[in-house]
């Protein structure tokens, strides 16, 4: 079981599965900050070591992460469709676009938080410095 501790050889992978697809997300907050407590390692560490370059880690992950702190995630979700070479247009008009109306407001507070810096301003830098993120202006 997810008891039994990150050290232990032979994981149940299914049980992890079964835990974070089968309750709900206060269900999954409340296993990850017992499982801290008692192990003194995160949960997190933990689902990316056993599932190590999987695509059923990253999907645990992100159950993980979405369960401790939705604002925060998603303010990851927005950090990553905008950072680097490129902008991730679907990506970012999809989080815009299904956030805006719930919870934006909780993000861009916990994007300020995460990164010091606004997402406002990062959008606007990117849309005023990219030359191919122009069309964002019309």
């Amino acid at each position: 079981n997810l008891c039994s501790g990150p050290a232990i050889e032979g994981t149940n992978e299914d049980l992890y599965i079964d835990v974070f697809s089968l309750r709900n997300y206060v269900h999954v907050d409340e296993v990850a900050v017992l499982y801290e407590e008692k192990y003194g390692t995160s949960l997190t560490t933990v689902v990316t070591t056993e599932f190590e370059g999987r695509d059923m880690g990253n999907a645990l992950v992100s159950i993980l992460q979405y369960s401790r702190d939705k604002a925060k995630y998603f303010a990851s979700r927005f950090h990553e469709s905008i950072a680097g070479a490129g902008t991730a247009d679907r990506d970012l008009m999809r989080l815009t676009i299904s956030r805006c109306e719930t919870d934006l407001g909780n993000i861009k507070t916990a994007y300020q938080n995460i990164y010091s810096v606004s997402l406002i301003v990062v959008m606007c830098r990117m849309i005023l410095l990219d030359p191919t993120a122009q069309h964002y202006l019309h």
